[in-house]
């Protein structure tokens, strides 16, 4: 009975600890690599035994391998996955042949050749032996892997064209100036002539994907960029080769989609165009700013963003200021006594220029930032300066008991002088001035106006601000016979 119970123990543990069966080359097993999806193999590496150290192993460590082999089914590319940093797989032409590449987490083997059979070897550091299921797949090599193979694509203005490419089915020729030199930048290559003068966009690329253009192939690279964004300034009939790479951690389908703008007639400051600013009504121009290069930052753009830039002039026809409106945050509107000159402001959204003068011709420039870079359509209008828009110039009015007195003011005819105790020192408080005579020793109520709009009061132009509110409110104990200045 006890011979019984030791014979069991000693069994057990044979089973716990039997060899795996491919745990030397001699005795590789054939598995199946295919293109269209991964097959999954398994192994528990603590059955294995260190037969060597592969190229990308630490060496002091235990290495415990097993060995495969298998026949590529097309030219192309291996890739293994479901291995972490711990695992290595590594690739030879023969049992005790030349080690062809190896690598730790998921990754590819490159330029397989078709019919050829690999020896694999699959393997884990020993402290951290157990089980792997690592998933193989072969990719058929693209046609336009390689710049003297690339792929004649149409481009056209209007629409976008999309084209998508599997980047596990390339290799990497070369880094371009955008990526990361380091990573595995798996690409493919195109050609397209220009239909205009302007730029062109690409879009659907994430930041693992970059785009790069070369005035040939093995010529100068002309730009190169990640995510959505734009080539400028390309010329119409010329033909630009194209590369698009995707890191290979993050390989897979790309879609992109990309399309030629004709540049702006307005694109530079000499070239502006000229248009009507006038008082009444607001006049909409509209522009698409995906025609547009960047000239310059103006002082309220970000300065690292390309800012896609169209210019324009007006004469002012009186002495006020001019309203934009139209605007998104992405989009800046400047101004400039001329091309080359002085900016005199810059603003996003909705806003004013102020203080211009009847008579003189600015310079605009609208710009937008080239990640929302679209069609723009802003309204511009004149507003002639209000009479009393400073305290100096105040209007008298009359304040009675008895019945309310009504005026009427514009405050888009106005600038701001200053800011008032209650009112929001960031804002822009369009003021008027006014005056009045208290008839009695009593009290003084303004109604009608509402919450963005405050009503203060003064012993003078330049004195001390004696009250100030929003909303209809009082001003209280104003003495009968004294003058009082009024601001709105």
């Amino acid at each position: 009975m006890k011979f019984v119970a030791i014979l069991c123990l000693l069994l057990f543990s044979f089973n716990l600890y039997s060899q795996a069966p491919n745990d030397d080359c001699v005795n590789r097993i054939t598995i199946t690599v295919t293109t269209g999806g991964a097959n999954t193999y398994s192994v528990d590496s603590s059955t294995a035994t260190e037969s060597m150290d592969a190229s990308c192993e630490t060496i002091g460590a235990n290495n415990l391998d097993v060995w495969y082999e298998f026949t590529m089914p097309v030219n192309g590319n291996v890739r293994i996955t479901g291995i972490p940093s711990t695992v290595s797989a590594s690739i030879f032409d023969s049992c005790g042949g030349s080690e062809l590449a190896c690598f730790k987490n998921d990754n590819f083997f490159y330029s397989l050749t078709s019919g050829t059979t690999y020896v694999l070897r699959i393997s884990e550091d020993a402290t951290f032996a157990g089980n792997i299921n690592f998933n193989i797949e072969a990719f058929e090599r693209t046609i336009n892997d390689e710049c003297i193979n690339r792929t004649a694509i149409s481009i056209v203005t209007g629409s976008p064209t999309t084209y998508s490419i599997d980047s596990r089915t390339a290799t990497e020729s070369m880094n371009a100036s955008c990526e990361t030199v380091n990573a595995s930048n798996l690409d493919v290559w195109y050609e397209f002539t220009m239909p205009v003068n302007g730029n062109v966009r690409i879009t659907g690329i994430p930041s693992t994907v970059s785009a790069s253009i070369f005035d040939s192939c093995g010529g100068s690279e002309l730009a190169c960029f990640k995510n959505d964004n734009f080539f400028y300034n390309l010329t119409s009939g010329t033909t630009y080769v194209l590369r698009i790479a995707e890191d290979a951690t993050f390989a897979g389908n790309i879609n992109f989609n990309i399309e030629a703008f004709e540049r702006a007639i307005n694109d530079e400051c000499i070239n502006r165009t000229p248009i009507s600013v006038v008082t009444g009504s607001p006049t909409t121009y509209s522009i698409d700013s995906r025609t547009a290069t960047e000239s310059m930052n103006a002082s309220c753009e970000t300065v690292n963003a390309s800012n896609l830039d169209v210019w324009y002039e007006f004469t002012m026809p009186v002495n006020g200021n001019v309203r934009i409106t139209g605007l998104a945050s992405t989009i800046s509107a400047n101004i400039f006594d001329s091309c080359g000159g002085t900016e005199l402001a810059c603003f996003k959204n909705n806003n004013f220029f102020y203080g211009l003068l009847s008579g003189t011709t600015y310079v605009l420039r609208i710009a937008e930032d080239a990640t929302f870079a679209g069609n723009i359509n802003f309204n511009i209008e004149a507003f002639e300066r209000a009479i009393n828009d400073e305290c100096i110039n105040r209007t008298a009015i009359s304040v009675v008991t008895g019945s309310p007195t009504t005026y009427s003011i514009d405050s888009r005819t106005a600038t701001e002088s200053m800011n008032a105790s209650c009112e929001t020192i960031g804002a822009n408080n369009l003021d008027v001035w006014y005056e009045f005579t208290m008839p009695v020793n009593g009290n003084v109520r303004i109604t009608g106006i509402p919450s963005t709009v405050s009503a203060s009061i003064f012993d003078s132009c330049g004195g001390s601000e004696l009250a100030c509110f929003k909303n209809d409110n009082f001003f209280y104990s104003l003495t009968s016979g004294t003058t009082y200045v009024l601001r709105i």
